[in-house]
Formats: structure tokens, sequence, C-alpha cells
């Protein structure tokens, strides 16, 4: 009678031992669980917003240097190549001479501005001793044309000459059959190693 009461009293009361190290181990392993994921979101949240600054300070930082490598300065002209070129190896007497000039930056990795009014690039043309014409001269007051010369980019332009031999700021008779030299002139310095050669028939 009496091991039936304690039999009872153990069925009903509190849980044994062994039930209550149970209980306790499963609360620490949920509870460790719950740390663990706790710390991962904070670890995971945490480098992806390290990640994300990373990420705009380097895009901020090529920025910048993409601004300052493309960013124009003004030409040194010891960087610009001229190339001029006469439109026909052989011309009329009489006729007027075309000439394709070209200007092109050789540091191309950084744009420049230049002014290309008629004034500042220029062709002489000699025989001989002799000039007979300069493109600059007389013209009056030429109007400013910056140029912007960058990566791979040329400027290209004609000039033309009416044949005619000038004296001073008249216009003389029509210059004779013979060689002639067009010289480029690039803000008053001649380009003597561009220059072209043409004939007048």
């Amino acid at each position: 009678m009496n091991l039936d009461r304690r039999q009872r009293r153990n069925t009903n009361g509190r849980p044994s031992q062994a039930t209550f190290w149970v209980r306790r181990v499963v609360a620490l392993l949920i509870l460790a669980i719950l740390v663990a994921l706790v710390v991962f979101v904070v670890r995971f949240a945490w480098a992806w917003m390290q990640a994300a600054d990373d990420t705009q300070q380097r895009a901020q930082a090529e920025q910048t240097t993409k601004e300052l490598v493309t960013q124009p300065t003004t030409c040194d002209m010891n960087n610009i190549a001229y190339k001029l070129q006469p439109e026909k190896a052989e011309n009329q007497v009489g006729s007027p001479v075309n000439f394709k000039i070209v200007l092109r930056n050789t540091k191309g990795d950084q744009p420049c501005t230049m002014n290309g009014a008629s004034d500042k690039v220029g062709v002489k043309i000699v025989t001989g001793q002799d000039t007979v014409w300069q493109s600059w001269k007389c013209q009056g007051s030429a109007q400013e044309q910056p140029l912007l010369l960058g990566t791979a980019v040329e400027y290209n332009s004609t000039l033309t000459w009416d044949g005619k031999v000038r004296n001073g700021c008249d216009k003389g008779d029509l210059a004779q059959a013979g060689t002639y030299q067009a010289i480029p002139v690039l803000n008053d310095k001649e380009i003597t190693e561009a220059k072209a050669v043409f004939t007048l028939k």
C-alpha cells in the first residue's frame, strides 16, 4: 500500500531527474542555436555593409581617377602632330590648290584643347628662296576656334591657295609653272619636317 502511494506521487508529481536533465540539455541546445544564428546574422549583415562600402569607395576612386585622367588641359604644341597634304601632287597654273590639314594629339591618353583658328594653323608656300603665299597673312582678325584633341581624335581641315603670288596683302600675278613646297605653320612656328611638295604645270 505504501509502495503504490510512492509510485503515484512520482507519477503525478515533479518529473524525474533524468527528464529534468534532458529538458535542460534541450533548452541549452536551443539557446546555443539561437545565439549562433544571431551571431551569423550580425556577421553577415556587417560583411554585406562592409562590402557595399568598399564597392562604393572603389567606384568613387575610379571615378575620381577617370576624371583626373580625362580632364582636358591646354595642348603642348610639342605633342601636336601636324600633317599637311596637297589634294593633288600636280596642279594647273591658275587653278586653286587645296591642302588637307590633319592635327593629332600624340599624347592621346590626355585630352587637350588648342586654338585652331586660321592665324594659328597655317600653310606657307615657297619656291626656291621666294615666299609665294602665307595663309594667315592679311586675313584681319581671326575668330578663335577651340579644338578638343583626345584619344584617337584628329582634326581635319582644308586650306585653299588661289594660285596667285602675294606681294604683301596685294594679289599679284599667277604663280608660274614649277615645283613648290608647302610648309605647315603652327602658332608661328614652321614645321619643316612635315613639308609637302607639289607642282604647277
